[in-house]
């Protein structure tokens, strides 16, 4: 059985960083030339057209804004922005399966702390941990995306 190239990592992925990179540095809004993206992350002239087809997939499945203009070229000619999805996906918005590592993390940390002043705390708070990371691990990304959307103000 042939694999199949992972297109995300190569291109799909450089790309959107490269966007998100860019959405940081804009003050008021974004209006990037796609071009520009391409000269910025494409390694050969050979390849960039895998990189266009990367920014027309990020356009049609919700990674970016994009606007498209029949020049003729196949892919959208200006970046207008970069989604929730997009920021997610890039690593530059939290999400909840980071939120919920980070909390781990701090917990165990804490049991850590706890280890030597008050094992029995310790051993209490490892074993919530341990619980959490397991099976109570999709309760507490349910609870974290609830929160997370709460806070954003989304239905």
């Amino acid at each position: 059985m042939t694999e199949v190239f992972d297109s995300w990592s190569a291109y799909d992925y450089p790309v959107l960083v490269a966007i998100a990179r860019r959405a940081e540095q804009s003050i008021a809004y974004m209006d990037v030339m796609t071009d520009n993206i391409l000269d910025e992350v494409s390694t050969s002239p050979d390849d960039r057209y895998k990189f266009e087809r990367a920014i027309v997939r990020l356009d049609k499945n919700g990674y970016i804004e994009a606007l498209s203009v029949a020049w003729g070229q196949p892919y959208p000619m200006r970046v207008l922005g970069i989604t929730e999805r997009g920021l997610r996906a890039a690593g530059a918005w939290p999400n909840p399966e980071n939120v919920v590592k980070a909390i781990l993390e701090r917990l165990e940390q804490r049991a850590n702390e706890l280890a030597i002043s008050a094992p029995e705390k310790s051993a209490g708070l490892k074993n919530a941990v341990g619980f959490l990371a397991g099976a109570g691990r999709e309760v507490l990304v349910n609870v974290v995306t609830g929160v997370v959307s709460r806070l954003a103000g989304l239905p």
